[in-house]
């Protein structure tokens, strides 16, 4: 596929077809801005055919185009992942007395190894003792009522990751680049999750 190079060039010096030594320059699709033309140009080694040089333009613009809206696409695709991994979608609020302890999450492994142990806790008891490491703390937690929440948490989980896969479906079916630019992906996650630690204890 021959290249072509979009160029500015003094609009009192335009000229379609230059000869160079024994090579042609070639400016097709001239755009006068004031005093400057812009166009592209490409280089043959042989009189050019205007008529045939067009249609490679056309071809190439097409080929560029494509690459440049799958490139949006990834970056677009790219930035859903971030997202999605950020504390914008994965976190829930852990809160005492009506105020805010903390933003945290618990991942796929974290909620299902937390499961088996509460419901181990649960054999011996009513309380678990859930670990708070980045408060350094421990709150002593109703089993039955934390695995009522860590379900919730499941739930949660699993829309926004269905969430995130439609989106990502959406941004692939987009067929400009304008429009991919403009797609909101942060629209249709689920309500974060909020706990009061008072709910989860023993009555």
């Amino acid at each position: 596929m021959r290249k072509f190079m979009k160029t500015t060039v003094p609009t009192d010096g335009y000229g379609q077809v230059k000869k160079v030594g024994d090579r042609w320059i070639v400016h097709l699709e001239p755009m006068v801005d004031g005093n400057a033309t812009v166009c592209y140009e490409c280089v043959v080694d042989a009189e050019p055919d205007i008529a045939v040089l067009t249609g490679e333009l056309a071809e190439w613009k097409a080929y560029i185009a494509g690459k440049e809206l799958e490139i949006k696409k990834m970056v677009k695709i790219k930035e859903l992942e971030e997202y999605d991994k950020s504390v914008a979608v994965n976190s829930f609020a852990i809160k005492m007395n009506g105020e805010k302890l903390t933003d945290y999450w618990l991942d796929r492994d974290l909620r299902s190894s937390l499961k088996d142990d509460v419901e181990t806790a649960a054999e011996y008891g009513d309380t678990y003792n859930f670990d708070v490491r980045e408060l350094g703390i421990t709150l002593p937690l109703n089993c039955n009522k934390f695995l009522a929440a860590l379900k919730e948490l499941r739930v949660y989980a699993y829309t926004a990751f269905n969430v995130t896969s439609r989106h990502r479906a959406a941004i692939n079916a987009l067929t400009t680049v304008a429009d991919v630019e403009a797609y909101d992906f942060t629209q249709g996650y689920p309500l974060k999750k909020e706990f009061n630690v008072e709910d989860l204890s023993d009555d």
